[in-house]
């Protein structure tokens, strides 16, 4: 039997694209999702993978919590400190995010720390999206490519880019690359208390 929680997943992108009048070739295009995976989510007959509900969430504007069902607790006031942090480990990225402030009742900005060790790379294929993001870097070296331009950043340089422009990052340094990062619509939302992902 499946679960009423995964229904509402395919439910609620169904809907959502109806709303917005996107055909499945739309959402497709927008999300970076084939329409046939898409097709099977939105009919209850596979469950999407986390990397695909994240795309699927980004080009619909949403957070990913809003199709889990996990927005309900949020307030409109939140104080997090440093040992209450959730934090989401992304292994083939070297990559660790810490939340430190987006769970205000629908939050519409993501505010993260990522900690990137050395080697570090956000993958071959560009990431692309709705919405726009600012990188400040605290620590180490790193490089953004966006829209096929690079740039290197160090302690001190910020960046900050509409996220539907073709964009990838690496370590480039010695040492650990430290970035505190703005997202909106927001990325992890409603991930990062799973603690890991591959």
């Amino acid at each position: 039997m499946v679960d009423e929680r995964i229904i509402e997943i395919g439910k609620k992108i169904l809907q959502l694209r109806r709303k917005l009048n996107l055909s499945l070739r739309d959402l497709a295009k927008y999300s970076g999702t084939s329409a046939s995976t898409i097709h099977k989510v939105e009919s209850n007959s596979m469950v999407p993978s986390i990397a695909v509900l994240i795309k699927i969430a980004q080009a619909l504007k949403k957070n990913v919590s809003y199709f889990i069902g996990e927005e309900n607790g949020a307030s409109q006031v939140v104080h997090v400190r440093p040992d209450d942090r959730e934090v989401l480990f992304v292994q083939n990225s070297k990559l660790t995010v810490e939340n430190i402030a987006s769970t205000v009742s629908d939050c519409q900005l993501e505010v993260t720390l990522l900690h990137i060790k050395r080697g570090g790379t956000s993958g071959e294929i560009p990431l692309i999206h709705p919405g726009e993001e600012i990188k400040f870097c605290l620590k180490g070296k790193m490089e953004y490519t966006i829209g096929g331009n690079k740039f290197i950043l160090r302690p001190g340089d910020c960046l900050h880019f509409k996220s539907d422009l073709p964009h990838s990052w690496r370590n480039v340094g010695r040492g650990e690359v430290e970035v505190l990062s703005v997202c909106t619509p927001p990325p992890f939302r409603g991930l990062l208390s799973k603690k890991q992902i591959s």
